[in-house]
């Protein structure tokens, strides 16, 4: 069974937090045959963590877990905190497989959204 796991910072806001959620639901749809299971994680600030989501998708079934790192930029939390909690599950179930793909910002249709964007702003 494969999961994609979104990993978003996580907020004092619940609204913000919302948004996270609601993204895996539009996302749902345009996944569902590619992806069996979809869910966010928080790095901090709001739940599920990295940890307990990873284990509720192992727990549902998983056996590989495709997450997106859902950040701008490569900070700490992109290049330490994060891999660091992959990295701690990954050693306790070995036999998983699973996939980080790049963080959201370095994706380079992110240039195509801005100018698209741009283009509706200008119309």
């Amino acid at each position: 069974m494969r999961a994609f796991l979104l990993i978003a910072h996580g907020s004092r806001r619940t609204e913000s937090n919302e948004e996270v959620f609601a993204l895996i639901e539009s996302l749902r749809p345009k996944l569902e045959s590619s992806y069996d299971l979809l869910q966010a994680a928080f790095l901090e600030l709001c739940d599920p963590g990295i940890g307990a989501a990873i284990d509720s998708l192992i727990e549902k079934g998983a056996q590989e877990i495709v997450i997106l790192p859902y950040f701008l930029n490569q900070g700490r939390h992109v290049s330490e905190d994060v891999p660091h909690e992959i990295l701690a599950k990954q050693s306790q179930h070995p036999d998983l497989t699973i996939k980080t793909l790049p963080y959201f910002g370095k994706a380079s249709q992110i240039t195509d959204i801005v100018v698209k964007l741009l283009a509706k702003h200008d119309a």
